[in-house]
């Protein structure tokens, strides 16, 4: 029928009565909502499917397809709403419900109405794939969650809050990749930025399984890449077929970076995938360092570490998702450093923040009778030394 109702439609604004239009439609029977889903995210394939068609009739078309994949949603929608309270698979042809049904509907009144009350609150004109989401997915995006995704939008920096199964991962992470990926986005920025997505390590499995299924396998064509990083790998070995000898491993991190950024992909990694990458600079430009005041510069180092610069400093987008997590001081990773002398480099302001932790465990020590027989009961916990001048510790 949607197969039928589209034809119809272009027979309608065909120019010419004598060609008919229905034998050259790519729509299939197999999958006409795919097939009507890839008319309206791209407008030019109506003016390939028919060449006759003025600028107006394919905006027409483009608008009736647009409300048809509306109606689409609020289609499935009212057949959860039948599964989920009601107990009802499909209605009768004639509409009729029975006494089971209509005794549920009033027993689920209420989730029924609050479901009803979701309504849509951003212009499927302004971002026609969250409509195609909304399509492929089976859902609705509900106010709260298009609430969220403009707030990220429109102030970068901003940390939003929900709870658990209100939809963060699931709805409004693709809504934002959908929108930071869009062609409007990346269009007069070269290299344009990549959609860098930080997710905890025990959710990046579940979470890239989803992205895969819901952007990269659908319509909507997003590519999900992954590009696993840690301290131990060696970027040194050189690329033995290429014309300019080059670091192969680090050349290959640089070229998935390009790659996702040329193509519109979204790049998912862990905070510790992160943060190694920066690490493992620092790392290197030491080594660099050393070699050329011993006098024998690394030219492979040298190379390896452009093109780590060139993955650290990347433009992108960053979305964390599980922020207040991910934010935590465990997730930031802290080495000691050496100079060139041997000697530790002290944290920065390392020995600040301990003289005032010790300065605040002596205030709650020297007036409430408690802490002070709690102090005295673990000495041996708070009481193991002093920092002292330069960062020292005397016990």
């Amino acid at each position: 029928l949607r197969a039928i109702a589209v034809v119809r439609l272009f027979e309608r604004l065909h120019a010419s009565g004598e060609i008919r239009f229905s034998s050259a439609t790519e729509i299939s029977d197999e999958a006409p909502l795919r097939s009507i889903l890839e008319l309206f995210l791209e407008r030019d394939r109506i003016a390939r499917l028919n060449p006759f068609l003025q600028a107006d009739a394919i905006k027409e078309v483009h608008r009736v397809l647009r409300l048809f994949l509306e109606l689409e949603v609020l289609r499935e929608k009212f057949a959860r709403l039948l599964a989920q309270h009601c107990g009802v698979s499909e209605l009768a042809a004639d509409g009729a419900v029975g006494a089971e049904v209509r005794e549920a509907l009033q027993r689920n009144r209420g989730f029924i109405a609050q479901e009803l009350e979701c309504v849509r609150t951003w212009d499927t004109a302004e971002h026609p794939e969250w409509l195609a989401f909304e399509v492929e997915q089976r859902l609705q995006i509900r106010p709260h969650q298009c609430d969220v995704a403009r707030l990220c939008i429109e102030e970068p920096g901003a940390i939003a809050q929900l709870n658990m199964g209100e939809g963060k991962t699931r709805v409004i992470l693709p809504m934002l990749v959908l929108h930071f990926t869009s062609s409007a986005m990346r269009s007069g920025r070269s290299p344009p930025p990549i959609v860098r997505l930080t997710i905890l390590p025990a959710l990046l499995g579940e979470f890239v399984g989803y992205l895969t299924q819901a952007l990269q396998q659908s319509v909507l064509a997003r590519r999900v890449y992954v590009a696993p990083f840690c301290r131990d790998v060696q970027l040194a070995p050189m690329c033995a077929d290429s014309e300019l000898r080059c670091p192969r491993r680090a050349k290959q991190l640089r070229d998935v970076f390009v790659e996702c950024a040329k193509a519109g992909g979204v790049l998912a990694e862990t905070p510790e995938s992160r943060l190694s990458k920066v690490l493992k600079l620092y790392e290197l430009e030491l080594e660099a360092r050393e070699a050329r005041d011993r006098g024998s510069p690394d030219t492979e180092l040298e190379v390896a570490i452009g093109f780590l610069r060139e993955v650290v400093h990347f433009p992108a987008v960053d979305v964390l998702d599980e922020a207040d997590e991910e934010l935590r001081q465990k997730f930031q990773l802290v080495y000691a450093m050496r100079d060139r002398g041997g000697t530790t480099v002290a944290l920065d302001s390392g020995e600040t923040r301990w003289r005032v932790l010790q300065a605040l465990l002596r205030l709650l020590g020297g007036g409430c009778p408690a802490v002070e027989a709690f102090f005295t009961e673990h000495a041996d916990v708070f009481w193991r030394g002093e920092v002292q001048d330069g960062g020292a510790f005397r016990p």
